[in-house]
């Protein structure tokens, strides 16, 4: 098993109103800490989707990570691309430059997997299917499935991937775009590592509370190591996680204020053309249809 060191959503980029600190230098002393750890241990560094928190970035701001991993050209380094609205798409985003930029750095642009000397890293990037990975498995080398999925242990409100549910023989699952962290969860030989997001961009208590880490793979298994972030300063004020909402009150409430005849219409066309633009299920935009219908 080659060792690595997992890193998920940095986030880098980001300006959040959160943070009282200067967010970005943040990010790069955490990232600066692991690429450390690795050159120590030479390790290759992964890092799982979402190293930018949007496609536009400024030129002083990303020259700064270049610098960074300028100074670690020494340490191998393999980047899965995550959204599209974060990481961009690879004919046009500061990820794709990164790859140009630094020839220690591998993109999952166009690859199925990465072979590394005793292990294989099978790409899932945010468009791909995890499920449809394992006729890239190598029967010599350790499996280790690169996801940028949530893909989570208990149901979660967003669309999601259940770790109980996913059809992988892979040695290793290690999950991203799902900011909370899980840990290590054993589910027969695979194991699936959920490190939490780098980036905390939020007052939340869920953010507030959680100490950043990364993963640290080798023959001898998977730890997680916290990284020290004493510079990280939140505005004072937690937000709280789950608001609790009243929809069907809301949704009753609105039906009462349309106009039958010409409001329901319309709204019934900017929901059609809302599901063809995103990724929502169908039985939900009929679902939502069905209620403003019966006013409930």
């Amino acid at each position: 098993m080659d060792k690595l060191i997992y890193i998920p959503d940095p986030h880098y980029g980001a300006r959040p109103i959160s943070r009282k600190d200067n967010y970005n230098r943040s990010i790069l002393n955490k990232l600066e800490h692991a690429f450390k750890v690795a050159r120590k241990n030479h390790c290759t560094v992964i890092i799982g989707g979402d190293l930018f928190d949007k496609p536009s970035i400024s030129m002083l701001v990303f020259i700064e990570l270049l610098m960074l991993f300028e100074k670690y050209s020494d340490v191998k380094m393999v980047i899965l691309r995550g959204n599209h609205f974060h990481d961009g798409s690879p004919e046009s985003s500061p990820l794709t430059m990164l790859g140009m930029f630094m020839r220690n750095v591998t993109l999952s642009d166009g690859r199925d997997y990465l072979d590394l000397p005793t292990t294989r890293l099978i790409f899932a990037d945010n468009v791909t299917d995890p499920n449809t990975r394992d006729e890239f498995l190598s029967p010599e080398l350790n499996n280790v499935l690169l996801t940028h999925h949530i893909i989570v242990k208990d149901p979660v409100i967003y669309k999601h991937y259940l770790i109980a549910d996913l059809k992988t023989n892979a040695d290793y699952v290690l999950i991203a775009d799902y900011h909370p962290e899980q840990g290590i969860i054993q589910r027969g030989k695979t194991t699936f590592v959920s490190t939490g997001a780098l980036a905390r961009r939020k007052n939340t208590s869920h953010d507030v509370g959680r100490k950043p880490k990364f993963a640290y793979l080798s023959d001898k298994g998977v730890v997680l190591k916290e990284i020290p972030c004493e510079t990280d300063v939140f505005i004072e004020k937690i937000i709280d996680d789950t608001p609790e909402v009243n929809v069907l009150e809301n949704v009753k409430q609105m039906v009462e204020l349309m106009d039958t005849s010409i409001m329901s219409e319309n709204l019934f066309n900017a929901l059609d053309i809302f599901a063809k633009t995103t990724k929502v299920d169908d039985d939900v935009i009929k679902f939502v249809k069905e209620r403003l219908q019966n006013g409930t």
